[in-house]
């Protein structure tokens, strides 16, 4: 009844096709203190019942041509990122994926995407290098070590938030030994495996999981008999895998 007054159910569908019944109707709000909801005369962003431009907001392609279409930007919707880690210090391409980065309005204007990378400390705007309508590629300039909130913007709307981790290089300057003690040093090794997290991530000397005393970003101290000059130590962390040759510690004279 409220769909297809000619009597056909393919319309009404397609919503079907991503959407159950009870979630398309649940979420209609009053945007007034009237008693009832009025289908087609609610505010927007109140749900699809009380204004089909609601639907249209996440569903630009269904409506593209549409007479009532307004004189807006759609806001666009991030689902995707080629990366959601990126190395400190390193200029990288982005890939986004997503809907309605770009649109034509009823009149002809036409809104075209930025990037928002932002943190308590930063805040930058970038220009896609390409972009269609569900994908975006940008370069995004080298970056301090942080998390950052990651946005798409297009002219006063902007997407739902995302986030860009960017870590230091992974790299491990020295492993120096002593007594089936080694001591590993270097960067970007990130936090700790949990104790009861069985995925491969720890300290190994070829197959072999060894006994690892602390890590941190910078230090980790591992434990086994094998820890010796000339062995091969790998660290799986997080953010990859690194290897390097154990040296034997200096003596110390007296």
């Amino acid at each position: 009844m409220c769909h297809d007054t000619d009597g056909g159910v393919s319309s009404m569908r397609r919503c079907e096709a991503c959407h159950g019944v009870k979630s398309l109707h649940n979420i209609q709000k009053k945007s007034s203190d009237t008693a009832t909801i009025t289908p087609g005369a609610e505010a927007l962003g109140y749900g699809h019942i009380g204004n089909n431009w609601d639907c249209q907001g996440c569903h630009w392609s269904w409506y593209g041509n549409a007479s009532s279409n307004p004189a807006t930007a759609i806001v666009p919707a991030l689902n995707g990122q080629s990366s959601y880690t990126l190395t400190a210090g390193k200029t990288t391409t982005l890939t986004l994926s997503g809907a309605s980065f770009t649109n034509v309005d009823g009149n002809g204007g036409v809104y075209n995407p930025t990037v928002t990378i932002s943190n308590a400390t930063t805040s930058i705007s970038l220009t896609p290098s390409l972009f269609t309508e569900s994908e975006i590629q940008v370069t995004v300039p080298a970056l301090q070590a942080g998390i950052y909130n990651l946005q798409v913007a297009k002219q006063g709307v902007v997407s739902n938030l995302a986030k860009l981790t960017v870590i230091s290089e992974l790299a491990i300057k020295t492993v120096v030994a002593s007594k089936g003690t080694a001591t590993i040093a270097g960067t970007g090794f990130g936090s700790a495996p949990p104790a009861d997290y069985n995925s491969g991530l720890g300290v190994f000397l070829g197959e072999t999981q060894v006994k690892v005393v602390s890590w941190s970003n910078t230090k980790i101290v591992a434990t086994d008999r094998k820890l010796v000059s000339g062995a091969m130590v790998t660290v799986k962390t997080l953010n990859g895998a690194i290897s390097k040759t154990v040296t034997a510690a200096t003596k110390k004279t007296r």
